[in-house]
């Protein structure tokens, strides 16, 4: 009597992701693999039109067994302002499978990881914005060294900050203090950070902190921007409230430092 099996396996199922971290030169293609039990080859199929024409190998290649992968591959040399389209595919021994096409503009987006932190505000040019840390640099830190004197950082405008910050060190000097802990800081080969201005600050909160892209553990941080000889700009980031107490230099709240781009 002859005896029959049956073996395992079908083509693969896909499923096209959005695209993260979208910078103007450079963007990550996102998307879910089901090889079926085979053994499966994963690309991205990306370009200017939806006939593609550029390929690229997903992060993990070959796949196989029966779990959803995901998977993305990062792509560059991409031209800013332009909208590009992209798909994943997936072929294993008993066929080909094609994901939906999906777009995305090569521009600056806010939450993107880019230059040793996270973007929270761009520009109308969207070629220039401001870049927050990722982590706090200090959760109980005053604002002065020590003595109460005017520095005349009156600026609040978005990259006034930077200015603020030159000035602030300048005249109180050396010590720790929230803006020698900006002005010190480096992370990557960047050293440019700075305590942001009122505005930044606010930029920081409305951009990050509202829409949960990234954490924030303390209730009150930090500006460059001084009120008088006695205050300064700070920051409640439970509620978004701006304000100033007398004698508020010498308060413990917290920093996060930014640069410009």
């Amino acid at each position: 009597m002859a005896l029959s099996f049956t073996t395992l396996g079908s083509k693969p199922v896909v499923t096209t992701l959005p695209a993260s971290n979208v910078l103007p030169t450079t963007a990550i293609l996102n998307g879910k693999v089901n090889p079926n039990y085979l053994t499966t080859n994963v690309t991205f199929e990306y370009g200017t039109t939806s006939n593609y024409g550029s390929s690229i190998i997903a992060s993990t290649n070959p796949i196989s067994g029966t779990d959803e992968v995901s998977l993305n591959a990062t792509i560059s040399g991409l031209t800013p302002g332009m909208t590009y389209h992209f798909r994943i595919k997936a072929v294993n021994s008993l066929g080909e499978a094609l994901g939906s096409d999906i777009t995305f503009e090569a521009k600056y987006t806010i939450g993107s990881i880019f230059g040793g932190g996270i973007i929270c505000y761009i520009d109308p040019s969207g070629q220039h914005g401001i870049i927050a840390a990722q982590n706090d640099q200090h959760n109980n830190i005053t604002w002065y060294n020590g003595s109460y004197i005017s520095t005349n950082t009156f600026e609040t405008a978005i990259y006034s900050g930077k200015a603020n910050t030159a000035t602030i060190v300048s005249i109180q000097g050396a010590g720790l203090y929230a803006a020698k802990i900006c002005d010190d800081l480096v992370i990557g080969s960047f050293n440019d950070w700075y305590l942001p201005s009122k505005e930044e600050l606010n930029m920081i909160y409305q951009n990050l902190k509202v829409t949960g892209i990234s954490t924030f553990l303390s209730d009150r941080y930090w500006s460059s921007t001084e009120y008088g000889q006695y205050n300064a700009w700070w920051q409640q980031f439970w509620d978004g409230v701006q304000g100033y107490n007398h004698y508020a230099k010498n308060q413990l709240f917290s920093v996060r430092a930014v640069r410009a781009f």
